[in-house]
C-alpha cells in the first residue's frame, strides 16, 4: 500500500490516467457487482429481454384456399385464384418471393411468379399499408382431390419473415348420360292392325357425371315409333342429375303386313364442357337403337277370357257397353293362328251386332287404355 502511495504521488499524471482507466472500467462492470465482507467478488446479472418479432406482411386467403371441383376433360380446365400481400407494419418490405410446393396441378398462372396479372416481385419496395398480388391456377389431372402449399417470404425491418397457405381442391366427373334399359331395345312383336294399342317402354336416362347435365334435343326415327309425352319427363332445356327422367316410346305397326320396324331415340345435351349432339367434332349424343316386329295380319280380335266386374268368367252372349273389363285380347289371323295382342282394361263402346265373341265377322269398337281399335 505504502508503495503504491509513492507511486501514485510522483507519477501524479499517469495516475490520473490510471483513475479514468479504472472508472471506465466500473461503468462495463456488471450491476451489482462490488466488494463483500469476505473480501470475495461476486455479480447479478439478467438477460436482456427479447422483443417478438412483428408481422409485417398479411397474405390473404388463410389458412387454407379451396378452389373447389373443377371439371377433367377436354377442353382441360383451370381455376383460378388472386392471393394478396399487404404490408400492415409502419415501415417498407422488400425482396418479396414465392413459390409452390406439392402437388404439380397448383401453378401459378402463365407459369412463372407472380402469375399473369400478379405484380409481387422481388424488386418491389411494398410500402406500409401497400398491397401486391399473386394469381394461382389450379388444373386437376384426375378425378381425385390434391394437395398443395403456397410459400412466401419477404424482408422485414431487420429480419427475414415468411407465410404459407394450404391449397386444397378436386377433378370431377363431366355429366354422362346412360339409359336403362340400354341399346339395342327390341319391342315385343304384334300384329300389324293399323290403330291398334302399341306397345310402350318407358326409358330411364340417368346422369353419371358429377355435374348436371343439360339436354338440348330429343329425337325418334322409325315410322313406327312414337314418343309419348304422358310419360316423358325429360324436357328440352331440362337438367338431369343424381335423379333421372323418363322418356315414353310407343310402338305402333301400322302397316297390315308382317314386317321390322327400326329407329333410333337420341337425347343431346351438354356434359358441362361440350355439347353431345354429334355436330362437327362435337361428341355423339346418347342413342338407344330400337326395333320391333310384327306378325301376320290380324283377320280378327277375340277376348280369352273376358272378366267383367260383376260378370261370370265364361263370356255372356252380350255383354254391357261403356263397362270396364280385364281382359286378354289375341289376334287371329287367316290362319287362325292367335297371337297376343293386348291385356288389360278395356270398354265396349259401340257395336254393330251382338257380342258374339266367336263370330269372325262381329265388329266391335273398343278402347284399350283410351286407344280406340277396331274389331
Amino acid at each position: 500500500m505504502i508503495i503504491g502511495r509513492i507511486l501514485l504521488k510522483k507519477l501524479g499524471l499517469t495516475a490520473s490516467y490510471v483513475f479514468v482507466a479504472l472508472a471506465a472500467a466500473s461503468c462495463i462492470q456488471p450491476s451489482g457487482s462490488g466488494n463483500n465482507s469476505g473480501g470475495g467478488h461476486s455479480s447479478q446479472s439478467s438477460a436482456p429481454a427479447v422483443a417478438a418479432v412483428q408481422i409485417q406482411g398479411l397474405l390473404s386467403d388463410g389458412p387454407q384456399y379451396n378452389f373447389g371441383s373443377v371439371l377433367v376433360g377436354n377442353p382441360p380446365q383451370f381455376a383460378t385464384h388472386t392471393f394478396t400481400l399487404t404490408n400492415i407494419s409502419s415501415t417498407p418490405i422488400s425482396s418479396i418471393f414465392a413459390s409452390i410446393v406439392g402437388s404439380a396441378t397448383y401453378s401459378f398462372v402463365g407459369g412463372i411468379y407472380p402469375g399473369t396479372g400478379g405484380n409481387c416481385n422481388f424488386s418491389l419496395i411494398l410500402a406500409p399499408n401497400a398491397s401486391c398480388s399473386l394469381v394461382l391456377q389450379f388444373h386437376p389431372t384426375g378425378t381425385t382431390a390434391f394437395t398443395g402449399q403456397l410459400q412466401i417470404a419477404y424482408a422485414g425491418s431487420g429480419s427475414a419473415q415468411n407465410q404459407s397457405r394450404q391449397l386444397l381442391g378436386s377433378g370431377g366427373n363431366t355429366a354422362t348420360l346412360v339409359t336403362v334399359p340400354a341399346s339395342p331395345y327390341t319391342f315385343p312383336s304384334s300384329p300389324a292392325i293399323a290403330g291398334g294399342p302399341s306397345g310402350a317402354q318407358i326409358f330411364s336416362i340417368g346422369n353419371s357425371g358429377s355435374v348436371l347435365a343439360t339436354i338440348t334435343n330429343i329425337s325418334l326415327t322409325g315410322a313406327a315409333f312414337f314418343l309419348n309425352p304422358a310419360g316423358t319427363t325429360c324436357l328440352v332445356s331440362g337438367t338431369v342429375g343424381s335423379s333421372p327422367c323418363t322418356i315414353e316410346v310407343d310402338y305402333n305397326p301400322a302397316n297390315p303386313v308382317p314386317a321390322t320396324s327400326n329407329g333410333t331415340l337420341s337425347v343431346s345435351y351438354n356434359d358441362g364442357l361440350v355439347a353431345h349432339d354429334g355436330v362437327g367434332a362435337d361428341p355423339a349424343p346418347l342413342t338407344v337403337a330400337i326395333s320391333g316386329s310384327s306378325v301376320s295380319p290380324a283377320d280378327h280380335l277375340v277376348f280369352l277370357p273376358l272378366v267383367p266386374a260383376a260378370q261370370p268368367v265364361n263370356p255372356p252372349a252380350s255383354i254391357p257397353l261403356n263397362t270396364n273389363f280385364s281382359a286378354t285380347v289375341q289376334a287371329v289371323d287367316a290362319a287362325g293362328v292367335f297371337t297376343s295382342y293386348f291385356s288389360g282394361t278395356i270398354k265396349i263402346v259401340d257395336e254393330n251386332q251382338s257380342a258374339d265373341f266367336g263370330a269372325i265377322n262381329a265388329s266391335h269398337n273398343i278402347l284399350a287404355n283410351n286407344t280406340g281399335i277396331a274389331m
